[in-house]
């Protein structure tokens, strides 16, 4: 029945008591990680359909010897950002982490003229900056290897919407 609906069960999804339905042809991803690299609801053949997006798309590959819109090359985008976000995600949450609490063992430490507390919230202050700085080493790794596959999407989008 639910085939000649239209439909389809995606079995990849299966959950105790939900049956997960997808149109036939539907692309299902979950997850922050597989976000930024899609193209929001568009398709890769809606673009190249469109003259100013496959001008572009032409000049990109000229430029970097890639087509950006090929199936192949956006897996490779979409797993190399997964890559990059499992790297970033240690040193960036262990520096939000100890640059939010380091203030308080500082601010007890000043007022009970603490030095323990005042060096304990100093070590984390400069604990949380050299993560800081781990990350932002990969986020500037991470754009100098996927940055402009991830920069010529966004300007498909919105040449896409902007023009149609």
């Amino acid at each position: 029945m639910i085939n000649s609906a239209g439909w389809e069960v995606h079995r990849r999804w299966m959950v105790a008591g939900v049956v997960p339905l997808t149109r036939p042809g539907t692309t299902v991803t979950s997850g922050p990680s597989t976000d930024e690299p899609r193209l929001h609801g568009v398709q890769p053949a809606e673009l190249r359909e469109h003259p100013a997006v496959a001008d572009r798309a032409r000049r990109f590959q000229v430029e970097h010897g890639f087509d950006p819109l090929a199936p192949a090359e956006l897996n490779l985008l979409r797993t190399r950002n997964n890559h990059w976000l499992r790297k970033f995600l240690r040193p960036g949450w262990i520096a939000g982490l100890l640059l939010a609490v380091a203030p308080f063992p500082l601010i007890i430490g000043l007022q009970e003229e603490s030095a323990i507390a005042v060096n304990i919230g100093a070590a984390m202050a400069v604990l949380g900056v050299v993560a800081v700085g781990f990350a932002w080493r990969i986020r500037l790794a991470r754009k100098s290897e996927i940055g402009a596959h991830l920069d010529v999407l966004r300007e498909f989008k919105d040449l896409y919407r902007t023009s149609r």
